[in-house]
Protein backbone atom coordinates (compact mmCIF):
# COMPACT_ATOMS: atom_id res chain seq x y z
CA UNK A 1 0.00 0.00 0.00
CA UNK A 2 1.38 3.43 -0.83
CA UNK A 3 0.51 6.46 1.24
CA UNK A 4 0.06 9.91 -0.24
CA UNK A 5 -0.04 13.29 1.41
CA UNK A 6 -0.16 15.39 3.40
CA UNK A 7 -0.32 18.16 0.83
CA UNK A 8 0.74 21.71 1.45
CA UNK A 9 -0.86 24.78 -0.18
CA UNK A 10 2.71 26.07 -0.56
CA UNK A 11 3.75 23.14 -2.75
CA UNK A 12 4.57 24.30 -6.27
CA UNK A 13 3.33 22.74 -9.47
CA UNK A 14 5.34 23.12 -12.65
CA UNK A 15 4.40 23.44 -16.29
CA UNK A 16 6.38 23.33 -19.49
CA UNK A 17 7.05 26.54 -21.40
CA UNK A 18 6.89 24.92 -24.87
CA UNK A 19 3.56 24.95 -26.69
CA UNK A 20 3.87 21.22 -27.46
CA UNK A 21 3.88 20.18 -23.80
CA UNK A 22 2.27 22.98 -21.81
CA UNK A 23 -0.94 20.97 -21.36
CA UNK A 24 0.88 17.92 -19.98
CA UNK A 25 1.48 17.36 -16.31
CA UNK A 26 5.08 17.99 -15.27
CA UNK A 27 6.61 15.70 -12.68
CA UNK A 28 9.99 15.93 -11.05
CA UNK A 29 11.87 12.63 -10.75
CA UNK A 30 10.93 11.04 -7.42
CA UNK A 31 14.49 10.69 -6.10
CA UNK A 32 15.36 14.30 -7.02
CA UNK A 33 16.11 16.84 -4.33
CA UNK A 34 13.49 19.06 -6.02
CA UNK A 35 10.74 16.42 -6.10
CA UNK A 36 8.81 18.59 -3.63
CA UNK A 37 9.29 22.35 -3.82
CA UNK A 38 7.64 24.79 -1.41
CA UNK A 39 6.99 28.40 -2.35
CA UNK A 40 8.93 30.58 0.07
CA UNK A 41 7.23 33.74 -1.26
CA UNK A 42 3.60 32.79 -2.05
CA UNK A 43 2.44 36.40 -2.49
CA UNK A 44 5.20 37.38 -4.92
CA UNK A 45 3.93 37.76 -8.52
CA UNK A 46 7.19 36.46 -9.98
CA UNK A 47 7.25 33.06 -11.68
CA UNK A 48 9.81 30.55 -10.46
CA UNK A 49 12.04 28.82 -12.97
CA UNK A 50 13.24 25.25 -12.74
CA UNK A 51 15.85 24.05 -15.21
CA UNK A 52 16.27 20.36 -16.03
CA UNK A 53 19.32 18.70 -17.57
CA UNK A 54 17.14 15.91 -18.92
CA UNK A 55 13.46 15.81 -19.87
CA UNK A 56 11.46 12.78 -20.91
CA UNK A 57 7.91 11.55 -21.41
CA UNK A 58 6.47 8.90 -19.07
CA UNK A 59 5.19 5.89 -21.04
CA UNK A 60 1.97 5.24 -19.16
CA UNK A 61 0.67 8.71 -18.36
CA UNK A 62 2.34 10.84 -21.03
CA UNK A 63 3.53 13.23 -18.31
CA UNK A 64 6.72 15.23 -18.73
CA UNK A 65 9.41 14.03 -16.30
CA UNK A 66 12.25 16.41 -15.38
CA UNK A 67 15.56 14.99 -14.11
CA UNK A 68 18.64 16.64 -12.63
CA UNK A 69 16.82 19.86 -11.85
CA UNK A 70 17.92 23.19 -10.45
CA UNK A 71 15.68 25.88 -8.99
CA UNK A 72 16.68 29.33 -10.17
CA UNK A 73 16.40 32.28 -7.80
CA UNK A 74 13.21 34.32 -7.81
CA UNK A 75 14.52 37.35 -9.72
CA UNK A 76 12.18 39.59 -11.76
CA UNK A 77 12.99 39.35 -15.46
CA UNK A 78 15.28 36.33 -15.14
CA UNK A 79 13.09 33.97 -17.19
CA UNK A 80 12.60 36.24 -20.22
CA UNK A 81 16.24 37.38 -20.24
CA UNK A 82 17.55 33.79 -20.13
CA UNK A 83 15.12 32.73 -22.84
CA UNK A 84 16.12 35.64 -25.09
CA UNK A 85 19.80 34.99 -24.45
CA UNK A 86 19.72 31.35 -25.55
CA UNK A 87 17.00 31.40 -28.24
CA UNK A 88 18.19 31.32 -31.86
CA UNK A 89 15.44 33.79 -32.86
CA UNK A 90 13.17 36.08 -30.84
CA UNK A 91 10.15 38.19 -31.67
CA UNK A 92 9.31 40.93 -29.18
CA UNK A 93 5.70 41.69 -28.22
CA UNK A 94 4.61 45.29 -27.61
CA UNK A 95 1.52 46.94 -26.13
CA UNK A 96 -1.22 48.45 -28.32
CA UNK A 97 0.38 51.92 -28.27
CA UNK A 98 3.79 50.38 -29.04
CA UNK A 99 5.37 52.18 -26.10
CA UNK A 100 6.72 49.22 -24.11
CA UNK A 101 7.65 45.58 -24.49
CA UNK A 102 5.16 43.14 -22.99
CA UNK A 103 6.68 39.77 -23.86
CA UNK A 104 8.74 37.70 -26.23
CA UNK A 105 8.28 34.72 -28.54
CA UNK A 106 11.40 32.55 -28.59
CA UNK A 107 12.06 29.81 -31.12
CA UNK A 108 14.04 28.62 -34.10
CA UNK A 109 12.68 31.25 -36.48
CA UNK A 110 10.81 30.91 -39.75
CA UNK A 111 11.18 28.38 -42.52
CA UNK A 112 13.46 29.61 -45.34
CA UNK A 113 10.99 28.74 -48.08
CA UNK A 114 7.93 29.99 -46.14
CA UNK A 115 8.92 33.13 -44.18
CA UNK A 116 5.47 33.49 -42.59
CA UNK A 117 5.56 30.05 -40.92
CA UNK A 118 7.70 29.05 -37.93
CA UNK A 119 10.04 26.08 -38.31
CA UNK A 120 8.73 24.21 -35.22
CA UNK A 121 5.77 26.15 -33.79
CA UNK A 122 5.10 23.51 -31.12
CA UNK A 123 8.56 24.10 -29.67
CA UNK A 124 8.27 27.90 -29.51
CA UNK A 125 8.06 29.55 -26.10
CA UNK A 126 5.99 32.68 -25.43
CA UNK A 127 6.81 34.57 -22.24
CA UNK A 128 4.97 37.55 -20.76
CA UNK A 129 7.37 39.95 -19.05
CA UNK A 130 7.03 40.15 -15.26
CA UNK A 131 9.12 43.33 -15.09
CA UNK A 132 10.00 46.27 -17.30
CA UNK A 133 12.34 45.20 -20.12
CA UNK A 134 13.61 48.14 -22.17
CA UNK A 135 15.81 48.77 -25.21
CA UNK A 136 18.98 48.73 -23.11
CA UNK A 137 18.17 45.20 -21.86
CA UNK A 138 17.40 44.05 -25.41
CA UNK A 139 20.72 45.47 -26.64
CA UNK A 140 22.61 43.63 -23.88
CA UNK A 141 20.98 40.35 -24.95
CA UNK A 142 21.44 40.98 -28.67
CA UNK A 143 25.17 41.72 -28.39
CA UNK A 144 25.97 38.88 -25.99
Amino acid sequence: MSLKGPWSPLELDFQSLCHSSNTKQVKIENNSVNSVVLDTEPTAPISRLMIAASVGIQDRSGSVVARDTTMMPSVPGLLPLLAMLFAPKIELRVDLRQTKYTGVLCGLGTAPNEPDLPIYPDHDVEIVFDTNIDDEDIDLVRYK
